[in-house]
């Protein structure tokens, strides 16, 4: 079991949602919830940081499958020749700007939407093959897509 954080001004501890729509008039770019492995990085995203205990965070190399092809292709709408592309870019956090005519960012576009989308479909794979979380590279260096709906956080100890 690992325990994640994650910054809010809310306070209460955020819930996990998926789907397109699932945070109403709000945009759910990530399909997740963005968590840290440390607390002082998450304190500087609010005044409350909540723990959210995993059991299986994915790797790239994990996103590295056959199954990666079949799940863009997929979400994506596409076919499996562009999919495993774009699945491979996506497993190992390559540049998806080649492939923008392809993806569908749920925010406005632009470049860093880009990067934003990539994480999101990192999250569409971790969990679609079981996984409770993906690492992902961003501003804080490692970072985690906590993708499992099922997992509440709570008051850190």
């Amino acid at each position: 079991m690992t325990t994640l954080f994650h910054g809010t001004y809310a306070e209460t501890a955020p819930t996990i949602k998926i789907g397109k729509n699932a945070l109403g008039a709000q945009d759910n770019v990530f399909d997740g919830l963005f968590a840290n492995s440390t607390y002082s990085v998450c304190e500087s995203h609010g005044s409350s940081v909540f723990a959210y205990e995993v059991d299986s965070i994915a790797t790239n190399d994990d996103l590295d499958c056959d199954e990666a092809v079949v799940i863009i292709a997929s979400e994506l709408m596409i076919d499996a020749d562009v999919a495993a592309e774009i699945a491979s870019a996506v497993a190992f956090e390559e540049s998806l700007e080649d492939y923008a005519d392809n993806l569908n960012p749920r925010s406005e576009f632009d470049c860093d939407d880009l990067g934003w989308e990539m994480q999101r479909l990192r999250g569409v794979i971790a969990r679609k093959l079981g996984f409770d979380a993906v690492e992902c590279e961003d501003e804080h260096g490692t970072s985690y897509l906590i993708v499992n709906k099922d997992i509440k956080g709570g008051e850190c100890e």
